[in-house]
């Protein structure tokens, strides 16, 4: 992969720290790691209780230690690709692949919890689910997936249309051929008995001349 020749305008692509800064975000053993670390965090969210939000519980407590280590992991891929890719200046830097856009909104919102860590912030809790969506840009598969689905997003679309139309038509027609079958069956008396109107429950048998109509 070509990056920029001077990324953040600091590192040059000659310089050995940059080099050895590509070589660890393109090693596949990197790409295991991260992904190991993203199972782990998932793991660790689904077994967060979120009525403690206080963290009083020794269980949340370890929990929220554990997960701010993975914080720190998350920040650190992001800066070593960021030192590697360049910011948003060449073709292949880091903001360009819009993958990245998800990684950079977990890291940014997980540094305002850290920073601010006040009550006021406590919603932020819930941006954690996209964490588990890092995956994503981990296995090219998951991304050819995802693209196909938003390709096909515009005839699902119509199909959906088509399809609601054509409920509605006969939704349509079911009101019109049934309204009122089952309200005007013969009634066993004038008026309700119990809150409840008796009535004939044999349908196809005729109303004889004492029963009432309901109309």
């Amino acid at each position: 992969m070509v990056y920029d020749g001077l990324s953040l305008f600091l590192f040059h692509h000659s310089t050995n720290f940059r080099r050895i800064i590509v070589a660890i975000t393109e090693d596949k053993k990197f790409e295991n790691l991260i992904n190991i670390l993203i199972i782990l965090n998932s793991i660790c969210l689904l077994m967060y209780d979120y009525k403690d939000r206080n963290n009083r519980q020794e269980w949340n407590f370890h929990l929220e230690n554990g997960m701010g280590i993975f914080t720190w992991f998350f920040i650190g891929e992001a800066v070593l690709k960021i030192i590697a890719q360049g910011f948003m200046h060449h073709s292949n830097s880091y903001l360009r692949d819009k993958w990245n856009w998800l990684d950079l909104i977990v890291v940014i919102t997980a540094l305002i919890e850290m920073v601010f860590g006040g009550q006021n912030f406590k919603g932020l809790r819930t941006l954690r689910i996209f964490r588990p969506l890092q995956s994503i840009n981990q296995f090219s598969t998951m991304k050819r997936l995802i693209r196909s689905l938003g390709d096909s997003a515009g005839a699902l679309m119509q199909a959906v249309f088509f399809l609601t139309v054509v409920f509605l038509l006969f939704s349509i027609l079911g009101v019109k051929q049934f309204y009122g079958s089952f309200y005007q069956r013969c009634r066993l008396t004038s008026e309700p008995v119990g809150g409840v109107w008796p009535y004939d429950r044999t349908v196809d048998r005729l109303c004889s001349r004492n029963s009432y109509y309901g109309h």
